[in-house]
């Protein structure tokens, strides 16, 4: 039904994409594929957040940073130490 009624109705055409946004959240994917084994939780979680930031138009790095390293710690205590998982927080191979 919804098929149907968007080639019966006209709309706003669907705004161009850019490659830029894709093409970092697409690295920041395989740098976490990556990395979680090299380096660890914490430093992995950092790097992609930054670089998946990277994509956004209103990138800051300030925010970014603060961002990636709230989201490395909580990534640290939900995974490590409540669930248990046995992800290395650091490790430098």
């Amino acid at each position: 039904i919804i098929l149907v009624r968007s080639l019966a109705l006209k709309g706003q055409p669907i705004e161009r994409s850019t490659w830029r946004p894709q093409i970092l959240i697409v690295v920041a994917i395989v740098l976490f594929a990556l990395l979680i084994e090299r380096v660890g939780l914490i430093p992995t979680v950092f790097v992609v957040l930054v670089v998946a930031s990277l994509a956004s138009p209103e990138f800051r790095l300030r925010d970014s940073v603060v961002l990636a390293a709230g989201m490395a710690l909580t990534c640290y205590v939900v995974f490590v130490v409540l669930l248990a998982l046995p992800l290395n927080p650091v490790a430098w191979n």
